[in-house]
């Protein structure tokens, strides 16, 4: 089905819109928006900070966007300096060209600290800033949702839920649906086709999601190959497909290192559905990526390590026990989670192999599974047809 925005014939000129993402996942909505407002035929023209999916919609760059990929207060002293340069250079562009809109995706503290930091200056403080993904004030540091009402005119939401927290201090806000639901799968043929071109087999056959941060893959590795090397003790026939972005896959490599485990490593992010599907169940590093595997109906275990002080900072302020929203809606834990202290490999492999033999484990994970996305399900239209109608009101 394809969804048309209605073309405006009054409009004369170009509008710029300043549109800006930290974060492989964000670049993905950017992608995604940018696409849906290119066909509603107005004439826009898009500059900001993105990676190759908003690149390949004709967003131009100020600079390359994985200068903002920074996790965690440990990981984000070494490039204070960095992030500062790149943060005053954003502000002084847009005080440059002084855009009709400004639209910001996830990556709040960069996102909303620049939100501040032009509602504070006469040549910026009337463009429009709507903010695309809420930030987790439901889990954690509510009193945050008071402070962006005051920097940000319009707030797009993924999940039914968020809306509240933020029109309470009057900010205008939008629930567009998370793009994950609509996904279309490749029919069941299209998996054997995948999996009989790769030579990918298993028994069993294990899904890595090891991260989309350097960091995150140099830090979590050696207790991922710690458990590989267990579950191999035990189930010789085991293998790995490893869903990477290209440009993790060199640290990802030495990571392996000798590993004797055979494994299938998938750079292509359009076979990555399909190299979930191909799999018995999965690891995978906390993200968005839980979500992925729960729509995919794929049995798995998660797992994160932060750095020690903003771990301890997090867990102070944090209202809900979880970090998967999976978990968090069911409010137990229907995926196991494994964070810090227990973030071990006996910890993970006793977990994998218990959904390995149980089949009923397997079955029940994925029956919660189920009830939880109901209560997320998407909205009637794609979340970036949505999301556009929000920003193209913003044109007028």
């Amino acid at each position: 089905m394809v969804f048309e925005i209605k073309k405006d014939r009054y409009q004369s000129r170009k509008k710029v819109i300043f549109i800006i993402s930290g974060e492989p996942s964000g670049d993905i909505l950017g992608g995604e928006l940018i696409k849906s407002l290119k066909a509603s035929g107005r004439k826009l023209s898009f500059i900001g900070i993105g990676g190759r999916y908003m690149l390949d919609q004709g967003l131009r760059t100020i600079f390359p966007m994985g200068d903002l990929s920074v996790v965690g207060l440990g990981e984000i002293f070494p490039h204070i300096p960095k992030l500062l340069k790149r943060f005053y250079q954003t502000v002084e562009k847009i005080k440059n060209i002084l855009p009709d809109i400004i639209v910001t995706i996830d990556s709040p503290d960069f996102s909303f600290r620049l939100s501040k930091n032009l509602k504070k200056h006469d040549s910026t403080k009337n463009i429009p800033i709507i903010h695309y993904v809420a930030p987790t004030v439901w889990a954690w540091r509510e009193e945050r949702s008071k402070k962006i009402a005051k920097v940000v005119n319009h707030l797009m939401t993924l999940f039914p839920f968020e809306a509240k927290y933020f029109r309470r201090h009057g900010l205008k806000t939008t629930f567009v649906g998370h793009p994950i639901f609509d996904k279309r799968l490749d029919p069941k043929n299209a998996v054997e086709a995948f999996k009989n071109k790769k030579k990918i087999s298993g028994n069993p056959l294990l899904c890595l999601l090891p991260g989309s941060r350097r960091s995150e893959i140099t830090k979590l590795m050696p207790i991922y190959l710690e458990t590989i090397k267990l579950l191999a003790e035990k189930y010789p026939g085991l293998a790995l497909v490893i869903p990477i972005l290209s440009k993790t896959r060199s640290v990802l490599q030495r990571s392996l290192g000798k590993i004797t485990v055979p494994y299938h490593l998938v750079t292509d992010s359009l076979e990555k559905d399909l190299a979930i599907r191909s799999s018995d169940l999965a690891l995978a590093t906390s993200g968005t990526v839980s979500l992925e595997l729960s729509l995919l109906k794929k049995p798995h275990v998660i797992a994160y390590k932060l750095n020690p002080i903003t771990f301890k900072l997090i867990k102070a302020f944090a209202k809900v026990d979880f970090v998967t929203i999976v978990n968090i809606v069911a409010k137990r834990e229907v995926v196991p989670e494994f964070l810090q202290e227990r973030c071990q490999a006996n910890e993970l492999f006793s977990a994998l192999d218990s959904l390995i033999r149980n089949k009923r484990k397997r079955t029940e994970q994925i029956s919660s599974i189920v009830s939880v996305l109901k209560k997320i399900k998407k909205n009637k239209n794609p979340a970036s047809f949505n999301a556009a109608q929000v920003v193209l009101e913003y044109c007028k």
